[in-house]
């Protein structure tokens, strides 16, 4: 015999695994836009993708062609608007 009945489990005798926390959501602002010309390290680049980390951090894809290592992926703190 089955009885259905509401208890209150004692979560500290659950695996973590079984344990539901809450998850962070980072919602995304960035400051370029996907072709943008930005200057990183004296030099003029183009925004081609980005993306937002774990821990909140932005970062951005830039190419140039012609340039020893034509992409590159760096954070936004390294990068300016061209103006």
């Amino acid at each position: 015999m089955n009885m259905h009945m509401p208890f209150a489990a004692d979560r500290t005798l659950l695996p973590r695994g079984l344990i539901k926390r809450p998850r962070r959501h980072y919602t995304a602002s960035y400051a370029f836009k996907l072709g943008q010309l930005v200057v990183f390290g004296g030099t003029t680049w183009v925004v081609t993708s980005r993306q937002l980390t774990p821990m909140g951090k932005r970062l951005y894809s830039i190419f140039r062609p012609g340039d020893e290592r034509p992409k590159r992926v760096v954070l936004e703190a390294a990068l300016a608007a061209f103006v």
